[in-house]
């Protein structure tokens, strides 16, 4: 792996791509979540798989080009160092581990993943299991607030930088930042 001093315009994008993706698919689950069954309830669902689906695609890049590209290295010479480092690795965990566990939570219930409004539809994983399906629903949620409560520690420590540190470590990855 090459070392860079600076992330690819191709890392970068697929970073915000992917915020924007996390946002969404955390914003359509919270609001389908009271949502009485019915069509509107089912085409919430979709774009929520749909987007949960395009999360793990884009993790799943981003891993790839950043083995194939290298990044800026790490320093681990402070505690806040360390943790950093352990939140995005943890990051990059749950990108996968979120949308896996709904697809799981999608088969023990009998549903399909439904994508694109219902144009294409994952099979399902497992025979059905009501227990096991509000069991994986409810692991599912707690792990999505998980990744919520580590995206919030990510942002904080970038803002950290930038605002109290006063170095360019958010500029790497925000190039509309200005340089210090």
């Amino acid at each position: 792996m090459k070392q860079r001093v600076a992330y690819s315009p191709g890392l970068i994008a697929l970073h915000w791509l992917s915020a924007l993706l996390i946002a969404g698919v955390l914003v359509v689950g919270w609001l389908m979540g009271d949502m009485p069954k019915g069509v509107e309830k089912s085409n919430m669902m979709s774009l929520h798989q749909t987007l949960g689906v395009a999360v793990v695609v884009l993790a799943f890049l981003r891993l790839v080009l950043r083995r194939l590209q290298g990044v800026p290295p790490v320093e681990l010479a402070t505690p806040a160092d360390k943790l950093a480092a352990m939140v995005q690795v943890a990051l990059y965990g749950f990108m996968l581990l979120v949308p896996v566990l709904g697809y799981l939570t999608s088969s023990f219930g009998g549903h399909p993943v439904n994508l694109l409004g219902g144009a294409v539809s994952l099979p399902l994983l497992t025979a059905q299991n009501h227990d096991v399906h509000e069991q994986m629903g409810d692991l599912h949620q707690a792990m999505a607030y998980v990744m919520l409560a580590l995206i919030a520690l990510h942002v904080a420590g970038a803002l950290k930088h930038h605002l109290i540190l006063k170095d360019d470590v958010l500029a790497k990855m925000a190039p509309w930042v200005a340089k210090r």
